[in-house]
């Protein structure tokens, strides 16, 4: 078999896994279940829409809704939520989503399309690689602000690239990311630092740019907000680093994303004197590889924080002028390592999609089931652990427990109001994606648990399960 029939299966694929990809985020569009960011970024843009207050007071709590009061710290700047305020309540998920999958696959299919017509072929492999990771299409085809922030970024890098300077346009995109999902800042970082090294008047400009941008928006955040945006937002994504957490998802994600960066990372760096686009996109691989390292120790970090270097990863296989090795033992290499590759990260992307969309389906029907059980009034609400099947269940977030339970393990937020939400009456059912009330209360996860210990015993000491499906259980009150 030579190396080049070899570069064929590996390519086909890598296709096979990127449609995989593709018809998991169409196919469950509007039928998964709401996962927790996007239930609360929907519940913002619902209050906005609604014309009610976003940034209240979770202590406190808000009773637009009825008797059991909402408890939320607004999760990111709300330019997201701002948007999907826009859209009729009823088609706002679908929407979303919907925008979700143009911004991420459009993102990697532009690239390509961009590419220079001799660069073309290596792009699309990249793209439709990065396309059909399972684990990047979860996030890049939710209804959360991940995609839209990176095809932002990714933009401003493709259009850097192009000119061989962040130029203000840049600029302004890589702050547009930024204050669309805070954390998508590593790709903007490393093209900044290469163009100081290249120009400092041009990096003058881009940072103009990009401060124009962020003075903007953080002045319209500060009136409208009467201040408040900013300890909500440290409140709501500030949780501590783990070495346990960073143990855990790193390794498992460098097996099915090291190898591609990795090569994208020394090809670059050996076409480094091509050009100053070479050097941005090398730059941004760097810096967004380094920040995803580093971001994975803290609580809450998933694997969207991979979204950036992939598309670095891509860029750098449209745009760098790479030679690839054609005949001997090199090619040999090449081949079957991409091939191997391949196979590994789509067989997994294979499997994990139909396993998925079943998952889905299940979990949806369960909800049907959930409301017909609990039949809740006016004023009674379905406890949750993520606020997006509150969300779907109620029409409201009643509480956000992930960001809750850590802040009220730093001594930042009182149980009390939130015990006494639960002991309502009104409080008629409880849905976990996850057994934790049936484990013993000494055994505690900090990165992953969402009600701590005093959460749990109230909870336990209410509810009785009544049915479970998929792994999920749903609890109804004894009393």
């Amino acid at each position: 078999m030579r190396p080049a029939l070899i570069l064929r299966l590996a390519v086909a694929v890598v296709a096979a896994s990127a449609l995989a990809s593709l018809a998991y985020a169409l196919l469950t569009l509007g039928v998964r279940p709401l996962d927790g960011v996007e239930g609360e970024v929907l519940f913002e843009g619902q209050r906005l829409r609604e014309g009610l207050p976003l940034y209240t007071d979770p202590v406190a709590g808000v009773t637009d809704y009825g008797p059991v009061a909402s408890r939320f710290y607004v999760l990111y700047p709300p330019l997201w939520a701002w948007l999907v305020s826009w859209v009729p309540p009823r088609s706002a998920m679908l929407v979303a989503r919907t925008v979700a999958c143009f911004a991420w696959f459009g993102l990697l299919f532009a690239v390509t399309l961009r590419a220079p017509p001799e660069r073309r072929a290596l792009a699309r492999v990249a793209a439709a690689f990065t396309a059909g990771v399972y684990t990047l299409t979860l996030y890049g085809a939710a209804a959360r602000p991940d995609a839209l922030a990176v095809a932002f970024a990714g933009a401003a890098l493709v259009r850097s690239v192009e000119r061989g300077k962040v130029d203000m346009a840049a600029g302004a995109l890589f702050a547009l990311a930024a204050w669309t999902k805070p954390n998508v800042m590593g790709l903007a970082a490393g093209a900044l630092v290469v163009q100081l090294a290249l120009d400092r008047r041009v990096l003058a400009r881009a940072v103009a740019a990009g401060l124009f941008v962020s003075g903007g928006v953080a002045a319209l955040l500060q009136f409208f907000s009467n201040g408040a945006w900013l300890g909500h937002l440290l409140r709501a994504t500030g949780q501590p680093v783990s070495l346990a957490l960073w143990t855990e998802q790193v390794p498992s994600r460098l097996q099915f994303l090291g190898a591609p960066i990795a090569a994208a990372l020394v090809l670059a760096w050996r076409a480094r004197a091509s050009g100053p686009g070479t050097k941005l996109a090398l730059g941004a691989l760097v810096a967004s590889f380094a920040w995803t390292l580093v971001s994975l120790a803290k609580i809450g970090s998933a694997t969207n924080y991979w979204m950036e270097p992939m598309v670095a990863v891509t860029v750098i296989a449209a745009f760098v002028p790479i030679v690839l090795p054609q005949t001997g033992r090199p090619a040999w290499g090449l081949a079957v390592a991409v091939l191997v590759q391949a196979l590994w990260t789509g067989v997994a992307t294979l499997r994990s999609v139909p396993e998925a969309i079943e998952a889905a389906k299940g979990h949806a029907e369960l909800l049907q089931r959930v409301r017909a059980t609990c039949s809740p009034g006016v004023d009674e609400v379905i406890l949750a652990d993520e606020p997006g099947l509150e969300l779907m269940l109620n029409g409201r977030v009643v509480a956000t427990p992930f960001q809750l339970t850590h802040l009220a393990r730093r001594g930042k937020y009182p149980l009390e109001p939130w015990i006494s939400d639960v002991l309502r009456v009104e409080a008629r059912c409880l849905l976990m994606e996850d057994d934790l009330l049936d484990r013993p209360l000494r055994e505690v996860s900090v990165e992953h648990d969402r009600f701590g210990p005093e959460l749990r015993t109230v909870l336990r000491a209410k509810f009785v399960r009544v049915q479970e499906q998929g792994g999920w259980r749903l609890y109804r009150a004894s009393r």
